[in-house]
């Protein structure tokens, strides 16, 4: 899926459930229909693609969201590999997580999360969490975590 019409900022989803993905972008658009949305299903695609943009100097996205099966440790091992690829740069990496808790979320921000918002199943709260997580762009704030 790429959602890359338009000229507004470009987020990178990385999200191995096509379903998921969609509902995300459809969400986003919601509340914010300027930006872009360049879907990766595979976490080594993306980090190859980023790869390839940093080689280049081409245009980076200005926010990633990840979104994989939290249960096998993926997200963690991402994280680490992306913030190793990003070498330094100021863009924001953030997580949609099962659960807010303490043992979910610090293990994320510890490998290299600037931020964590709930997967909720409940429609009104995961539109209110992909609210916040655009607040959190706009602000540009990184290291932020939201609570439970």
């Amino acid at each position: 899926m790429d959602l890359r019409t338009g000229d507004g900022p470009l987020f990178w989803l990385v999200d191995d459930d096509e379903h998921s993905a969609h509902f995300f972008a459809r969400t986003l658009a919601g509340v914010q229909s300027e930006i872009r949305i360049d879907h990766h299903p595979s976490p080594d695609r993306a980090l190859r693609r980023l790869a390839d943009l940093l080689e280049t100097d081409a245009a980076l996205p200005d926010m990633i969201v990840v979104d994989l099966k939290a249960h096998t440790g993926v997200n963690e091992k991402f994280l680490a590999h992306l913030r190793a690829a990003l070498r330094g740069r100021e863009i924001p990496v953030v997580v949609m997580a099962r659960s807010l808790e303490h043992k979910v979320r610090a293990p994320l921000i510890a490998a290299g999360a600037d931020a964590v918002f709930d997967r909720s199943a409940d429609l009104t709260t995961y539109r209110q969490e992909v609210a916040a997580l655009l607040e959190f762009w706009r602000r540009g704030r990184p290291r932020i975590v939201r609570r439970a």
